[in-house]
């Protein structure tokens, strides 16, 4: 990325499964011993460039980027989906001068671009540039950079533009810069390691989706990222921040589904709406952010019995009233519990409309998936809809489930759906179907997951536990994490490092927490991006 300053400055604004734990990968199976990937590189999803603008300019102008957005393997900072476009730049660019415009226009926001006010004043500019664009290209300025965002300034006082409208031009230039909308790995620190700065902006991009802040940029000035103790130290941090939200929001959110249930409709149950999708949405990422900031073992993500309600909620949980606020409620007494108890699970895993129904398939399927990493093709074209009444689902499935095109997909995930038919399409508990024909929750979970062979299992309980206990459940966690940090679909060619890493998540505490960690003091974490393996 040296010398790319030309990119702005001059224009003035132009799944595979790999969920096996292999005890011989990685030489010992130590993060130390993770084989280093070439990196791509990696644009600025639209909620990192959201995040990183309100960070460092404090503007309330919401960029709509997110019709850019393409998902690769569950997530959206796919490096090698993330192109620009001709559209998506002028769209950029007509963002940049809106941000500029705000800051400008306000008392409060001016004075974090606009430090000092000498008219024609080189060092003025070299000051405001180098301070604005530390945040931005999160690195110091190069000084053919510099010298680069001088001319915009000059260009612009030719024109006949004041001291602040020149300014102005130079962050719209900045802000419409490759080295601001890349996350350009820059220069490595030595033989297998990548820069302090490198290093800082991966740490606060996996954690906080946006630029590393003051504290940060000063480890990376002072080498103080440069020790598995520092970078620990420096998470910790960061992971205790109110920003470490935005990981919840984004890993979390995309993985488990929570960022489009307000966009479900289910015909015939009045009770859901846009709002209460948007509070399951909250229900599965407060859950989730417990496990996280808690320190609570992974293993219990399946069984706990916190839930997260108000009013809307407690009506499809049939729990009391706790008011319009959103309470810490622990169930007891029900058979409800876990992840797959969440109604933002059981809803996003249902038919939306215009055929509304629940759908042990898409349930079974889901939980293969995103739980387990096992990889399914997508389903035929011609695939028939189920149009009998809910209580024929199980022999219509069963006898789908005997042909010899269906039986290689519907065989491994039907049974793990059909567990869960206690629960409707949004996730109302129930006895009966509406034919008040009693729903039948018994199922043998196939061998293929990892199970005792032939395991029967009845109900929520029953398979959560099966599930928990499969080898696949914590490895698949890690691969999820593994695959969002680095911004790259997930290969063959990574197995070995996944499983290297799961099973050093594995010999300590198995805690969210604990997996960051140790990805973060992977050697494919902290090497560099120069193209010369470590």
């Amino acid at each position: 990325a040296a010398g790319g300053a030309s990119a702005a400055g001059d224009s003035g604004g132009a799944d595979a499964n790999a969920c096996g734990a292999n005890p011989d990968a990685g030489s010992g199976g130590t993060t130390a011993s993770l084989d280093w990937v070439p990196d791509p590189l990696r644009r600025l999803t639209a909620f990192e460039y959201e995040s990183t603008v309100t960070d460092v300019l404090g503007t309330s102008f919401r960029p709509q980027l997110a019709e850019f957005s393409k998902q690769v393997d569950g997530f959206d900072n796919n490096a090698a989906a993330n192109d620009v476009s001709d559209v998506l730049y002028r769209r950029y660019l007509v963002t940049a001068e809106a941000l500029a415009d705000e800051v400008f226009a306000s008392a409060t926001l001016r004075p974090r671009v606009v430090t000092c006010a000498q008219t024609d004043d080189a060092g003025c500019v070299r000051q405001v540039t180098s301070q604005i664009g530390l945040r931005l290209f999160r690195r110091p300025l190069l000084e053919e950079e510099l010298a680069s965002y001088q001319r915009v300034y000059a260009r612009a006082r030719g024109r006949g533009q004041v001291h602040d409208g020149s300014l102005k031009d130079v962050l719209i230039a900045l802000l419409a810069s490759a080295e601001f909308l890349y996350r350009m790995e820059f220069e490595p620190q030595g033989p297998g390691k990548a820069g302090q700065y490198d290093l800082a902006t991966r740490l606060s991009y996996l954690l906080w989706s946006s630029t590393p802040d003051d504290a940060l940029l000063d480890s990376a000035k002072q080498n103080a990222l440069s020790t598995n103790e520092q970078l620990e130290s420096a998470s910790t941090r960061l992971l205790k921040d109110a920003k470490s939200a935005r990981f919840t929001q984004s890993f979390a959110g995309q993985w488990l589904g929570a960022q489009t249930l307000d966009t479900h409709t289910f015909i015939g149950f009045p009770q859901w709406t846009p709002h209460t999708g948007a509070l399951a949405a909250t229900e599965i990422r407060a859950y989730f952010e417990e496990f996280l900031q808690q320190d609570k073992d992974y293993r219990g993500f399946l069984e706990s019995r916190a839930h997260f309600v108000n009013s809307d909620l407690a009506i499809i949980y049939g729990l009391p009233d706790p008011g319009p606020l959103v309470q810490r409620i622990e169930l007891t007494g029900v058979d409800r519990q876990g992840f797959l108890g969440l109604v933002g699970f059981l809803a996003q895993t249902s038919h939306d409309s215009p055929h509304t129904r629940g759908s042990p398939s898409a349930r079974g399927a889901w939980i293969l998936q995103r739980l387990l990493c096992s990889a399914l093709p997508d389903p035929p074209a011609d695939m028939p809809s189920f149009g009998q009444p809910d209580s024929e689902i199980r022999a219509y499935l069963e006898a789908l489930s005997t042909q010899p095109s269906c039986i290689a997909c519907h065989g491994q995930f039907d049974a793990l759906g059909l567990a869960l038919e206690n629960y409707d399409t949004v996730g109302y508990s129930r006895d009966t179907y509406p034919q008040l024909v009693a729903v039948n929750s018994a199922v043998t979970l196939p061998a293929s997951l990892g199970v005792t062979s032939d395991l029967h299992v009845s109900g929520i309980a029953e398979l959560s536990k099966a599930l928990t206990s499969a080898p696949a459940f914590t490895a698949c966690a890690a691969q999820k994490l593994y695959t969002y940090g680095f911004g790259r679909a997930f290969a063959d060619s990574e197995r070995e490092n996944v499983q290297a890493l799961t099973l050093r998540w594995q010999s300590g505490p198995l805690t969210l927490r604990q997996l960051i960690l140790h990805l973060i003091k992977s050697r494919p974490f902290r090497g560099p991006n120069d193209g010369a393996k470590p």
